[in-house]
């Protein structure tokens, strides 16, 4: 699979976007990408499409370790979580189509401030569960990997990943209502 890096045409204000032609494929055992951009921490919103049947943590990204600008599913209670530090963190209500397998869009938008925090699934902002803001979040230690949170790894497929500076309500919509990637290998 051929995966490049380019300034996204979208108009929004985005800093990078991964292409492919089709979706990447990890096998939750060992794959990842590991990049240097978006080294600190700071005001990101990540947008992608992700298709995963895994119920067990599954975590999507990090900076460093699976407490440093990391999103996961299903870290506990079956919940998605934003994990800035062990004394910063932000869970959601569980939503079933996190592991459903079929492609859903995520919006995912990580703020030092653990308590502006959000998420997004097919353009709908996700409830809050709970949040902890009674420390400081943790510096990232690397560039964004994708696929990894430590040492777990994210089984599934993700397509169109990009950064963005920050995304309105209605540029998520935008997002979302442009489509869902097509995995060529099964026709959905």
């Amino acid at each position: 699979m051929s995966l490049g890096l380019r300034n996204s045409q979208t108009g929004s204000k985005s800093l990078r976007e991964f292409l492919s032609r089709s979706s990447m494929k990890f096998d939750g055992t060992d794959d990842v990408v590991t990049t240097n951009i978006d080294s600190t921490l700071a005001t990101k919103t990540y947008s992608f499409w992700l298709k995963s049947s895994d119920t067990g943590h599954n975590p999507v990204f990090d900076h460093g370790a699976s407490n440093v600008g990391a999103f996961h599913l299903n870290l506990s209670g079956n919940r998605p979580f934003i994990y800035l530090g062990n004394t910063a963190y932000r869970d959601f209500q569980e939503n079933a189509k996190q592991d459903d397998g079929l492609w859903h869009h995520y919006v995912v938008l990580i703020n030092a401030d653990i308590t502006k925090a959000r998420l997004f699934i097919d353009s709908e902002e996700q409830t809050v569960n709970s949040t902890v803001s009674s420390g400081t979040p943790n510096a990232y230690t690397s560039g964004l990997r994708i696929g990894r949170a430590a040492d777990v790894y994210f089984e599934g497929s993700i397509d169109e990943f990009s950064i963005h500076e920050e995304l309105d309500e209605e540029a998520i919509r935008a997002l979302y209502n442009r489509g869902r990637p097509i995995d060529v290998s099964s026709g959905n």
